[in-house]
C-alpha cells in the first residue's frame, strides 16, 4: 500500500530540548501484549547530545549493562514529556528522526484519545501479523532515518475502522478513536544481541539519537479543529430498537427436564485460533443428544444452536476470538422433550498463533 500524499506537517516536539524525562517504570500492557515477545524494563540513561551529521540537539539513549543477560528479548525505558502532547486535528501518521545502529530496537507510542482510551502501536493483544510486521518503528538501519508510523483512526459518520488501526492495540474503551489524540509517553526498546542467521551476536551498543517528532496530515484541513468536529459526526441510531427472540428465557420458563451444569471450555490440542473449543458439561442418562447455545447478549437474546453433541468434551466451531460471548447447554430427551438451559458460561477466546 502506498502512503497517502502529505501536504502538511507539524512539529510536535524535539527530544533534544531538555524537557523529556527518562522514567524507569513498568508498563504491564506493553510487556505482555504479544505472545512471542516478553519485554523487560532495562537500565538506560538519556542525555542531550549533538551529532556531526545533523544540526541541533538530540536525546541520546544509552543502554547500560543489564543485571541479567537476555539475548533475544528487548529491554525498554520510558520517555515522558512535561505534559501530554496534543496531536491537532486528524493526523495521518507520526514521524521521528532517529539515528540507530541496527540493534532491532524500536520506538513505541502510547496515546490517549479524547475519552481516555489507550492506543499503543504493538497491535491487538495476542493477535499475529499486526505488531509492526513492516518494521516501520524498528532500528533496522545504520545512521539517520525518518521513521513514519500510521496512526489509528475511524471515519466520520459510520466510524469505519481505517487502515492504520491495524497496527495498534487499544485498552479501556470502545475501540473507536475519539479525536483529538494526545501522546502520553514514548517507549524505547534496545537489544543487547541480534540474530546472525541463527547465532545471537552482540549488537552495536552506540547510543540511539532521537530528534524531532512530527505529525503528518494528508490535507491542511486535517490539522484543524474543524477536522475533529467533522470526525465526531455519527449516523443517528434507530430509536425503535431491535426485538430479538429469547429462546433461553423461554426454555427456562416452559421446559421441564432438569438443567445440566455447563462446567467450562478447553482449547483443543491443535489449531486453537479462537474459533473453536471443547465443551465440558454434566450429562443425563435420559439424553438423546446435547445442544450448545450461543448468544451475543448475556440474557440469551438472539441465542442460536451452535453445535449438536453426543457427549461432553466434544468440539464446537464457529466462534470468534477476542469477543465476549455467552454459552448454554440443553439436551433432548429420548421422548423428544428439551431440557431447561444450563447455567450461563461467559467466554472470550484467544487466537493463539503459536498453535498454528
Amino acid at each position: 500500500m502506498k502512503n497517502p500524499p502529505v501536504t502538511k506537517e507539524l512539529t510536535l516536539a524535539n527530544f533534544g530540548d531538555g524537557s523529556w524525562t527518562n522514567v524507569a517504570e513498568h508498563d504491564a500492557i506493553y510487556e505482555t501484549n504479544n505472545y512471542d515477545t516478553k519485554r523487560f524494563l532495562g537500565k538506560m540513561s538519556a542525555a542531550v547530545a549533538t551529532d556531526p551529521e545533523r544540526q541541533g540537539k538530540f536525546l541520546a539513549i544509552h543502554l547500560e549493562k543489564q543485571e541479567k543477560e537476555r539475548k533475544l528479548m528487548p529491554f525498554y525505558t520510558v520517555l515522558k514529556p512535561k505534559a501530554p502532547i496534543a496531536i491537532p486535528g486528524k493526523a495521518t501518521a507520526l514521524g521521528i528522526w532517529v539515528k540507530a545502529h541496527s540493534d532491532w530496537g524500536r520506538v513505541v507510542y502510547s496515546l490517549r484519545d479524547a475519552k481516555g482510551e489507550r492506543w499503543i502501536n504493538i497491535g491487538t493483544k495476542d493477535e499475529w501479523n499486526c505488531n509492526d510486521v513492516h518494521g516501520w518503528s524498528m532500528f533496522n538501519f545504520d545512521g539517520w532515518r525518518y521513521l513514519r508510523f500510521e496512526l489509528p483512526s475511524n471515519s466520520e459518520y459510520d466510524a469505519y475502522r481505517e487502515f492504520g488501526s491495524t497496527w495498534w492495540g487499544n485498552y479501556g474503551g470502545d475501540t473507536i478513536v475519539d479525536l483529538p489524540l494526545k501522546l502520553e509517553k514514548i517507549i524505547v526498546e534496545r537489544r543487547t544481541h541480534v540474530l546472525y542467521v541463527n547465532d545471537p551476536q552482540p549488537a552495536d551498543p552506540s547510543d540511539v539519537l532521537l530528534g524531532q517528532l512530527v505529525a503528518e496530515y494528508e490535507m491542511p484541513f486535517d490539522a484543524t479543529r474543524n477536522a475533529v468536529t467533522l470526525n465526531k459526526l455519527r449516523m443517528p441510531l434507530s430509536t425503535a430498537g431491535v426485538v430479538l427472540p429469547n429462546p433461553i428465557a423461554q426454555m427456562a420458563k416452559e421446559n421441564t427436564p432438569t438443567a445440566l451444569e455447563l462446567k467450562g471450555v478447553r482449547m483443543p490440542d491443535w489449531g486453537y485460533d479462537g474459533t473453536t473449543a471443547l465443551v465440558d458439561f454434566t450429562t443425563s442418562a435420559d439424553a438423546a443428544g446435547y445442544q450448545v447455545w450461543l448468544a451475543a447478549y448475556p440474557d440469551g437474546r438472539g441465542a442460536v444452536i451452535l453445535a449438536d453433541m453426543t457427549k461432553s468434551g466434544e468440539q464446537m466451531y464457529g466462534l470468534r476470538p477476542a469477543r465476549k460471548l455467552y454459552l448454554w447447554v440443553t439436551y433432548k430427551t429420548k421422548d423428544g422433550k428439551v431440557s431447561k438451559p444450563s447455567n450461563r458460561l461467559d467466554i472470550q477466546l484467544v487466537d493463539a498463533f503459536g498453535m498454528k
